[in-house]
């Protein structure tokens, strides 16, 4: 087995909408540039992957919120990259490499954040620290670390929390449905869905649950991989 074969970077679209050219276009550039596997996970094989039952929230998040999801059972039970479907301008192995040569005590290899205003929590001290913390975008996790269990598990037991909720008021009339309505078409100031009851926020499922729980872990991670390129367009 190749060392690539272990190289594997998990990508996610989970609705059953069409991408665009620029996203499509974004996919491409994962086959080109990352130097790994690249595994698009949808709607349509997303069984083949699971070794435990999603979560029964699942199917009443919105596209994106499911995304969220899937990055977390992903990392958990099968570990490697996981990437948005944004333009991929670098090779990725070398962060592969970095992360399996480690130790035991490296749980992950990401990117840092580069502002306090992009940590997704409410306490100022972790907001301060935001060069220690891993940024959302793409990342690559060891599976069954202490990070990616506690990842996992504050995952399902805010779900637990939100389910009867969320039956009531599914995410599904829109891919990127939000508590409060969502943002128009290139974030212009106009609001859709304003009247939506669904209940999540954009960042609650997974920068309020991953960022407190990195800091925690701000010994265990490798933050050497580069920034999302957000330059060129994606959606």
């Amino acid at each position: 087995m190749s060392p690539q074969s272990h190289n594997r970077i998990f990508l996610f679209w989970t609705g059953d909408n069409a991408m665009s050219r620029q996203r499509r276009s974004c996919l491409d550039s994962f086959y080109v540039n990352s130097s790994c596997d690249v595994v698009l996970v949808t709607s349509h094989n997303l069984s083949r992957w699971l070794v435990s039952p999603l979560h029964p929230a699942y199917p009443y998040l919105s596209f994106t919120h499911r995304a969220d999801y899937l990055r977390c059972y992903f990392m958990h039970h099968y570990g490697g990259g996981y990437s948005d479907i944004k333009h991929c301008s670098f090779d990725w192995s070398p962060y592969f490499r970095q992360l399996r040569l480690s130790g035991t005590n490296c749980y992950m290899c990401g990117y840092r954040e580069s502002s306090p205003k992009d940590v997704a929590s409410f306490c100022k001290h972790i907001r301060s620290n935001y060069r220690s913390l891993p940024g959302m975008g793409h990342f690559i996790f060891k599976p069954y670390t202490p990070i990616t269990f506690d990842w996992f598990s504050g995952v399902h037991s805010f779900l637990d929390g939100l389910l009867g909720d969320l039956i009531s008021h599914p995410g599904t009339y829109h891919p990127r449905a939000v508590l409060g309505g969502v943002h128009g078409r290139d974030f212009l100031p106009k609001i859709l869905h304003c009247s939506s009851r669904y209940p999540l926020q954009w960042n609650e499922l997974l920068g309020q649950i991953l960022h407190p729980i990195s800091f925690k872990y701000q010994e265990n991670l490798s933050l050497s991989m580069p920034s999302v390129d957000t330059i060129i367009g994606y959606r």
